[in-house]
């Protein structure tokens, strides 16, 4: 019996025997998940599975105990849809940590935080609890070399909160920190206006700032207590941090929206990467889709063009019921992809082929995802650099 639970676990594990934790693991956090060695992590519900490998003949889930009922029963479970909805992740290149809603009905907008050994069979360790009163959602969660780092949305003293209506204004942000093995976390920011992005990484934070006056600029600010620099580019509004290796840091910002009509106004979002140079910003490639991955890889920043086209129009749900409504449909992407390369400036591109939009490379082979949030499949893809003359003739 001993020895056909082993030999169960060995293949019910290949997470573990792919992707073990070494001194030169590269890592990767980007805006939707993060990336250990060759396996990709991406934020997803609990009831989906959200781990992706070349080594894997489908997309698998975070649990490696193959006796789990992923109810609780079994302990704490990545998987366990009592987590709620939500799940974000991010990683220090040894261990995931992983922030979900807490289902608790006297506190309504509450957040664990967890750590997940991502490689070996053991339970996740509950690291802290947010402390929000307000009704806002905090933002993704940043690990650094020594501390994990969250946020919490408080109430001022000053709002009546018994009012019908409650303004964002009525509320604050501040950003914590803890060790990431857990202990007493401690403020490092506070009285924040709600809005307000924050970042890490090994020398400096941003705030990302929101509201009057101050929208869409990137405060950067020396951990070691230097002076700090504001930066601002023109018609960019700076919201993530999306690359810092090698000195070179690039932020990702939203640019003005494109409207397109048929038989309605529909506005649609697109993206720039701004490097931080020497205190100042530069753009470095604009008109990026929002609507398809942007992550690194192998010192590059990977993206798809901005690209919209008319389908059709047709019935849609509007999610309330069976109700639908006339909805003009469009493309949100074509089957081109970007490479930067953040240290010389280079842009190469590439016709991606097959099922699937490109999520990141996994043991060299390109990966993709294909359905629904419901049940995600892994297909493998193919990428041909193309020139720019070539480039036109793609749809």
């Amino acid at each position: 019996m001993k020895r056909l639970l082993f030999l169960c676990l060995a293949a019910l594990l290949p997470l573990a025997s792919c992707s073990r934790r070494t001194e030169e693991t590269v890592y990767y956090n980007r805006p939707d998940g993060c990336q250990i060695g060759e396996t990709i992590i991406l934020n997803a519900p609990s009831h989906a599975k959200n781990v992706y490998n070349a080594g894997f003949e489908r997309v698998a889930g975070l649990c490696r105990d193959p006796l789990c009922q992923h109810d609780g029963r079994n302990g704490p479970c990545p998987e366990n849809a009592m987590l709620g909805l939500p799940r974000s992740f991010c990683t220090d290149g040894e261990m995931l940590f992983m922030k979900v809603y807490a289902l608790e009905r006297d506190h309504p907008m509450l957040y664990r935080i967890y750590a997940v050994n991502p490689f070996e069979v053991e339970p996740m360790q509950l690291i802290c609890t947010t402390e929000n009163t307000g009704n806002f959602t905090p933002f993704q969660i940043y690990a650094d070399g020594e501390y994990l780092y969250y946020a919490n949305s408080h109430y001022r003293e000053s709002a009546d909160r018994g009012a019908e209506f409650m303004s964002t204004d009525d509320q604050y942000l501040e950003i914590m920190r803890i060790k990431k093995n857990g202990g007493k976390s401690e403020r490092v920011f506070d009285m924040l206006p709600v809005g307000t992005g924050f970042a890490v990484d090994s020398e400096r934070y941003y705030l990302f700032h929101a509201g009057e006056g101050m929208d869409g600029a990137c405060e950067i600010i020396p951990k070691d207590g230097g002076e700090s620099i504001t930066v601002s580019p023109d018609g960019v509004r700076l919201g993530s941090l999306v690359y810092s290796e090698n000195g070179h840091v690039v932020l990702l910002g939203a640019e003005e929206l494109v409207s397109a009509t048929v038989t309605e106004t529909r506005y649609f979002e697109r993206m720039a990467l701004v490097e931080i140079r020497d205190g100042r910003a530069q753009i470095l490639a604009e008109d990026v889709n929002a609507y398809s991955p942007i992550f690194p890889c192998d010192g590059k920043l990977w993206f798809a063009p901005f690209y919209i086209e008319f389908i059709e129009t047709a019935a849609a749900p509007t999610g309330r019921g069976n109700e639908t409504v006339m909805t003009d449909i469009y493309a949100l992407g074509d089957n081109m992809r970007y490479s930067l390369d953040p240290e010389t400036g280079e842009t190469r591109r590439f016709l991606c082929e097959g099922d699937g939009m490109l999520i990141g490379f996994s043991d060299g082979i390109a990966i993709g995802r294909s359905g629904t949030s419901d049940h995600y499949e892994m297909t493998r893809l193919t990428l041909t650099e193309v020139g720019e003359e070539e480039k036109g003739d793609q749809p």
